[in-house]
């Protein structure tokens, strides 16, 4: 890697996820993308969640729950259905609420084209998405 003569940057290697991810989905991003215009409405930080609708394990359909609150404690609530893959690790499983910062993730969903994949490894890891010419890292936000 060349160091940049104008400025300097921290090195981008240190950002990219080096162990398998620990929870692979299957998203449609358009709804992904209206469940997120809809709640960066309420806060400028929304937590995700993944709720299984299988109780013996995270593989298969899923609700991928979106909460934003604003501050004086009002909530706003979204669901999208997606499916949850086994590409990982051989553990399929949800490893915490994640914050998420609408604003700076929209734009890498957006790229993603129509049904990709979003990579999770831990809450404060890189979220990795799958877009049409490689793929996006967008980091999470430390929840309170």
């Amino acid at each position: 890697v060349q160091p940049c003569p104008f400025a300097d940057f921290p090195s981008y290697l240190s950002v990219l996820p080096s162990a398998p991810p620990r929870c692979v989905i299957e998203v449609d991003t358009a709804a992904l993308t209206e469940a997120l215009d809809r709640v960066r409405l309420v806060a400028k930080i929304v937590t995700l969640t993944l709720v299984p609708t299988d109780r013996y394990g995270m593989h298969g359909e899923a609700t991928l729950h979106l909460r934003a609150r604003d501050a004086e404690g009002a909530t706003i609530d979204e669901d999208v259905t997606v499916i949850v893959t086994n590409d990982g690790d051989g553990y399929a499983g949800w490893v915490a609420d994640i914050g998420l910062d609408p604003n700076q993730a929209l734009p890498a969903i957006k790229a993603m084209g129509t049904c990709k994949r979003i990579a999770f490894r831990e809450a404060l890891g890189a979220i990795v998405l799958d877009v049409a010419d490689g793929m996006a890292i967008v980091m999470p936000v430390r929840l309170d």
